[in-house]
């Protein structure tokens, strides 16, 4: 029977668990449905058809996933960072713990138990430190009597409750105001509830509070487009963590850092930028995701600052190293990137020596839209002289930015090109046709940049029409 790909919700979660599983079925119909998921990405319902009825369908999908997430359990999960090799250790430990004491034995598990507390607290799981803390507290209070160790863990199991349940605050509002930003419902309580949880900054120091804590700042500052004080929250926020002497998840520094990189750039502080690409990129493991995020904005802060070698030299560096994922949108990006890289390496203005096929790369990509998609196709042409290609091209530039309503940028720039064509390739004659689009695309090169620009614009279109003009005036 002929299977179609097709991505179905039930079936892609236990895909998702099967990649950090060290469990794989041997034989039978496990077997059967685990190269189903996993290797031909059918749709559940095709799946279904391929067993004797639904009832057993079910229970066997039901199966493999039990087994699928014993097996998360048992994975020793290669490539971790130190900091994350312990939050899993902490975790399971945890768990171990508990499991004992409710086995009823409780003399491993609460020394399990006391363990785990000390490294819970050592490395701020506050919720583990909680949840320990409690135990030990009980046990020492009621079981193995010890007035010493029952008034530790009393005073522990208050301090942490507090702690946690600052955490819990802090994280809710931010879910909150996420809620009411995309539902525009009003966030004009959140003022408030900001001096609330700045008033705990004055005695909490714990990590996943201060993580939250500065991240509903950010994400309030962000929604009122106010970037100054988005540049002092993460200021802030990023000297916190650094000044923090336990180990901690690279990304409690690295989101804060990562998001000033698009004010700097939106602002011309290309120095700022570059030293805080480079503060990125030490945060991250190389070949990780949110390390290629980084790398992306080095390209951009290149492109923008009108020095492609930075951003050739990104794209290297990106290459140089074996990828820690799989992502097809990840992929595309430095196809898109390597386009522009190639169009600024036939102006001379680098030396990039990989030959880009336009119509390979155009078959290849699926999640650029089709505006990016024309404009290096125009730009393709263009510098390789195809004119009659690019004479019939632009006669369908109008309906692609029709299609594409909301990239007014991208339009005014696309009519520049289509003004090429009107203008007969004459440098004079093109600017004159071209004068009311530059004029509207001037006139919005302030508008403020989007966490994303390596997808909307990696490239400024008034940099890219300079160079436009300058092959024009050469030919």
């Amino acid at each position: 029977m002929f299977l179609t790909k097709h991505h179905s919700d039930t079936l892609n979660i236990l895909k998702d668990i099967a990649t950090v599983s060290n469990y794989q079925p041997q034989s039978g119909d496990l077997l059967k449905l685990f190269r189903l998921v996993i290797v031909e990405d059918v749709a559940k319902e095709e799946a279904a058809t391929l067993f004797p009825s639904t009832g057993y369908f079910r229970k066997t999908y039901k199966n493999l996933k039990d087994r699928l997430l014993d097996g998360i359990l048992l994975n020793s999960f290669k490539g971790l960072s130190r900091v994350q090799e312990k939050h899993f250790q902490i975790r399971r430990r945890a768990m171990e713990s508990t499991m004992l004491i409710h086995l009823e034995k409780k003399k491993a598990g609460i020394k399990v138990a006391e363990e785990t507390y000390y490294l819970a607290e050592k490395y701020g799981l506050i919720d583990v430190a909680l949840a320990m803390s409690r135990e030990l507290e009980v046990h020492y209070g009621s079981v193995e009597l010890s007035t010493v160790k029952w008034k530790k863990f009393r005073t522990s199991t208050k301090k942490y409750r507090a702690y946690f349940d600052a955490e819990c605050q802090a994280q809710s509002l931010f879910g909150e105001l996420a809620h009411c930003y995309q539902k525009k419902h009003s966030i004009a309580h959140i003022p408030e509830e900001l001096k609330k949880l700045s008033l705990l900054c004055k005695n909490n120091k714990e990590l996943r509070f201060r993580f939250y804590y500065y991240s509903v700042k950010n994400l309030y500052y962000r929604i009122l487009e106010d970037t100054q004080q988005i540049i002092a929250n993460c200021r802030e926020a990023i000297l916190f963590f650094e000044n923090i002497k336990v180990d901690l998840s690279y990304l409690m520094k690295w989101s804060f850092a990562y998001q000033l990189l698009p004010i700097y750039i939106q602002q011309g502080s290309y120095g700022k930028s570059e030293l805080m690409v480079n503060k990125c990129l030490s945060y991250c493991i190389k070949g990780t995701y949110n390390w290629h995020l980084t790398l992306f904005y080095k390209v951009v802060s290149g492109f923008y600052s009108n020095k492609p070698a930075i951003s050739l030299q990104a794209c290297l560096q990106a290459k140089s190293v074996t990828k820690k994922f799989d992502s097809q949108a990840i992929s595309e990006r430095w196809k898109l990137i390597e386009a522009y890289l190639s169009f600024f390496s036939k102006l001379g203005k680098i030396n990039y020596t990989t030959k880009f096929r336009l119509y390979r790369f155009l078959n290849e990509v699926k999640f650029t839209n089709s505006l990016n998609l024309m404009i290096i196709e125009l730009l393709t042409l263009l510098i390789n002289g195809k004119k009659k290609m690019y004479m019939q091209r632009s006669e369908r530039i109008e309906d692609v930015i029709q299609a594409n309503r909301g990239y007014p940028r991208a339009a005014y720039f696309l009519r520049m090109l289509r003004a090429v064509e009107l203008g007969d390739y004459n440098r004079i004659r093109v600017s004159i046709h071209a004068k009311k689009h530059v004029g509207l695309l001037t006139h919005s090169k302030n508008k403020k940049l989007s966490l994303s620009i390596y997808d909307t614009e990696p490239v400024p279109y008034e940099i890219l029409w300079e160079s436009v003009l300058e092959f024009l005036e050469k030919k």
